[in-house]
């Protein structure tokens, strides 16, 4: 029996976005190597009122300003914008000042990495609980994929989101700090657990953590600030054949 030709062109069509998708599902996202991989950026601590809800639309501990490149300030490797931020190293100071602070912002340089290198560890300072394994990562990647969503029906607050990030890395938040519910962030961290056992990764749509280590400090007094990490979001780039292939007429 004959297929009918739109439905087997509609069928080489799901087929093609099947593919697609599975090749961009399990290709990691990383970013060029040292020195293209530089980049400045403005950073603001955004508590919101009350404090510990953040600032809409981010709703994150901080924000990134990555500047664009011109001038003494480097080409960045992903797109100047603002981005939700959060704390990667708790036991090493930063003071970046921002919305309510006395201090706007403070601009930083470093090096950007993704949290899918698997190099990335040789790169990165030995801060305590700073080096993890990708698998931690995933877990961190799947948290802030998920962050806006309710966990056992109570939807989690920036610092609830900040708290659950440590406790993976197996870091304490220190005092002073805003009201939090354990209940949210063990639903968070279990969850994550359970969703990284499950086979879950980033794919098209997502947004992956991207480490700022910074090397360029504006900020007073403090020699080494914290490490940070970035809320980027994965891409599709879909092939010219596979564009093509979605036009292209099946063959009686």
């Amino acid at each position: 029996m004959k297929i009918p030709r739109l439905i087997r062109t509609l069928l080489s069509a799901a087929v093609g976005v099947v593919w697609c998708s599975l090749q961009v599902h399990a290709s990691p996202f990383l970013l060029p190597p040292s020195p293209n991989n530089q980049a400045d950026g403005f950073v603001r601590a955004t508590f919101g009122s009350p404090a510990g809800t953040g600032i809409a639309p981010e709703n994150s501990y901080l924000t990134t300003d990555i500047q664009a490149g011109g001038g003494s300030s480097p080409t960045p490797p992903i797109p100047p914008a603002r981005y939700a931020t959060w704390c990667l190293d708790m036991g090493t100071d930063i003071n970046p000042g921002g919305p309510g602070f006395p201090v706007s912002g403070t601009m930083y340089g470093g090096a950007l990495y993704s949290s899918q290198d698997p190099d990335m560890n040789n790169h990165l300072p030995d801060h305590p609980n700073v080096k993890q394994d990708l698998a931690t990562w995933n877990r961190i990647n799947w948290v802030i994929n998920h962050r806006r969503l309710a966990c056992n029906g109570l939807v989690p607050t920036m610092w609830e989101v900040q708290h659950a990030i440590s406790k993976l890395l197996g870091q304490s938040v220190p005092p002073p700090e805003p009201p939090w519910r354990p209940a949210v962030v063990d639903c968070l961290v279990n969850s994550a657990f359970v969703a990284d056992a499950a086979g879950w990764v980033p794919s098209c749509g997502d947004k992956i953590a991207v480490v700022f280590n910074i090397d360029v400090n504006w900020e007073d007094f403090i020699p080494d600030v914290q490490l940070l990490f970035l809320e980027v979001p994965f891409l599709c780039h879909f092939s010219q054949s596979f564009s093509l292939s979605l036009i292209r007429p099946v063959e009686e």
